[in-house]
């Protein structure tokens, strides 16, 4: 490992003598380590974003090096106590969103009687969301599964099967193995249920719409961190895999199509629960651009 991020490194080093670049942004992934390393190497500045709750293994180490540390959220904090030193700058930026998240938050829900739920796995894809969704909504009350209307992004193998099982019981759905327009498809939901990695939290917030969160279960526990940010603010759920089962998640459905003011109230705090998001990129780029500024002077 040693020996390969030291070909990284200097790897990293030739594409940058080549680019030139005036500062280095690492966003978290394995490969900002050997980029991050070079930027020190050459007096450059650096900074890094941590996009989830509790920082990730990458970040950790960069921690040590980084001028300047984006955060996400301000609970990150206190994971940070034995990795920054004094002179790192800690910046609570929010988690950046693209335009096309931004812009979704105009569209306005179909209020048509209908109970839309949208349903997505994740970079990883998730065959319990497959397995646990369809077998939860068949046995809702008719009168429910009459209004129902199941948004689905499933894995290729899964897709005919979870087809089947709708058709079957008579539930509207739309199903694919991908979906280019989920920011619409999140705004037209009444519910979401997902993985709860940190561009997804931040996008159902950002977009103001409540969550059951099936966080992923990993060795750190980021997603579970990543998910309290919501379900603290009285703005989602969760229902670790232990408890996603076909009957829990049918109550929780059954419980919020049955009552739209809890839905109401859900969403008003979802909407403001990670606010600085909104303007993440922005605050971002304006405190690097600030930087620049400051070595020009």
């Amino acid at each position: 490992a040693l020996v390969f991020t030291y070909l990284s490194v200097i790897g990293a080093l030739l594409q940058m003598r080549k680019i030139q670049p005036d500062f280095v942004l690492g966003m978290g992934s394995y490969a900002s380590i050997a980029t991050v390393f070079a930027a020190r190497i050459m007096g450059l500045h650096t900074a890094i974003h941590e996009q989830n709750v509790k920082p990730g293994r990458t970040n950790k180490i960069l921690m040590h090096f980084a001028d300047k540390i984006f955060l996400s959220f301000e609970e990150t904090k206190q994971f940070l106590a034995d990795k920054i030193n004094e002179k790192n700058e800690i910046i609570v930026a929010g988690c950046p969103v693209e335009q096309k998240v931004l812009d979704a938050q105009s569209i306005k829900r179909n209020e048509d009687g209908k109970f839309r739920v949208l349903v997505l796995g994740g970079s990883q894809g998730a065959r319990i969301l497959s397995d646990v969704v369809p077998q939860a909504l068949i046995t809702l009350p008719e009168e429910v599964k009459k209004k129902l209307v199941v948004i689905q992004q499933t894995r290729p193998e899964d897709l005919q099967r979870v087809t089947d099982i709708y058709n079957e019981y008579g539930i509207e759905s739309d199903l694919s193995t991908y979906f280019n327009d989920v920011p619409e498809k999140t705004r037209q939901a009444n519910l979401v249920i997902a993985r709860s990695g940190a561009g997804t939290v931040c996008e159902t917030a950002v977009l103001g719409r409540t969550a059951i969160f099936v966080p992923l279960l990993l060795a750190d526990g980021h997603q579970m961190e990543n998910a309290r940010i919501l379900t603290d603010k009285n703005a989602s759920f969760i229902l670790e895999t232990g408890r996603f089962t076909p009957s829990n998640l049918a109550y929780e459905v059954l419980r919020l199509a049955e009552n739209p003011e809890i839905l109401k109230t859900m969403e008003r705090n979802s909407s403001v629960a990670v606010e600085q998001s909104r303007t993440a990129a922005k605050t971002v780029a304006t405190e690097i651009l600030a930087d620049l500024k400051q070595d020009k002077k």
